[in-house]
């Protein structure tokens, strides 16, 4: 994944640069001094980066309200089984192993069950659940994270209904 994020960031520095250098050399301002064209240059980058943060901001919203949030907002179910954190929704249901799982994070609103290092399951704990107790899964949580660095042959179950609006983060 470090790789993408890389070859973005490569992209954007060479668009910014080609932005920079067009707006800079541009006919229309050739006659200014370099000091205006370089202010110039810069505030129209900055214009184009604001313009795409916020193109990309609503492209994202939009794809949210046009699919009604499927798999993003709503009622999510989170169990921990034998297998590992299984996620269920009304749309689609996945499994995660716990020995490939990185953990869990606890800030002062939300527990992050975090997959991977750009994916978590946020878990609001101002918001009450429709099941469970949230402390008891999160100890019946991290119990199970020790576990799957050493073989054990636990059957335990724990599970906990989450309603919640807040999307999980591709984005932590």
């Amino acid at each position: 994944m470090m790789c993408c994020n890389q070859a973005l960031y490569y992209f954007l520095a060479a668009f910014g640069a080609f932005v920079l250098w067009s707006t800079f050399t541009s006919s229309v301002i050739q006659d200014r001094s370099a000091i205006w064209r370089l202010i110039y240059s810069v505030a129209v980058l900055v214009g184009v980066l604001v313009v795409g943060i916020i193109a990309g901001m609503s492209v994202s919203a939009l794809s949210v309200i046009l699919t009604k949030g499927k798999g993003l907002v709503g009622e999510h179910q989170l169990e921990i089984t034998e297998q590992g954190l299984k996620e269920s929704t009304i749309f689609n249901c996945s499994l995660n192993t716990l020995d490939g799982m990185k953990g869990l994070k606890e800030t002062g609103s939300f527990v992050l069950l975090r997959i991977t290092d750009h994916y978590a399951h946020l878990i609001p704990k101002n918001r009450p659940l429709s099941e469970g107790d949230l402390r008891v899964f999160v100890e019946h949580f991290r119990q199970r994270m020790k576990e799957a660095n050493k073989p054990v042959n636990a059957t335990a179950r724990s599970s906990l209904v989450e309603s919640t609006s807040t999307p999980p983060t591709h984005h932590l």
